[in-house]
């Protein structure tokens, strides 16, 4: 499957023109071909959940753990982190474009 067919399938399953670029710009920086850049996403894309799953029972179990003395600076404070960490694991594997390689991959077996 070469470039132009892949693009054409990632634009039927819901890829952006600007998601396109996106992933073709890292496929170029990388040196590897576009489809092993949808692939690696598409694997990326349980692992990231799993991640936001974990901070977020984190988190959950640190307000849970000190309810009666936690004061609501600190759990501005506390959200603040978790809304910082999870940028940074967005910057790492976005979450949005590692669903629709998922469902692409799925949808299509490379």
């Amino acid at each position: 499957m070469d470039n132009n067919d892949l693009f054409e399938l990632m634009r039927e399953n819901g890829f952006k023109d600007r998601e396109i670029k996106r992933i073709h710009a890292q496929s170029v920086k990388e040196g590897t071909s576009l489809l092993d850049i949808l692939i690696e996403l598409s694997y990326s894309f349980p692992k990231v959940i799993k991640m936001h799953f974990i901070l977020l029972c984190i988190t959950g179990s640190i307000v849970a753990l000190n309810c009666m003395t936690i004061d609501p600076d600190e759990i501005i404070a506390l959200g603040i982190a978790h809304t910082i960490v999870c940028v940074i694991i967005e910057g790492f594997s976005p979450v949005k474009i590692s669903l629709k390689a998922y469902r692409l991959r799925k949808k299509i077996i490379f």
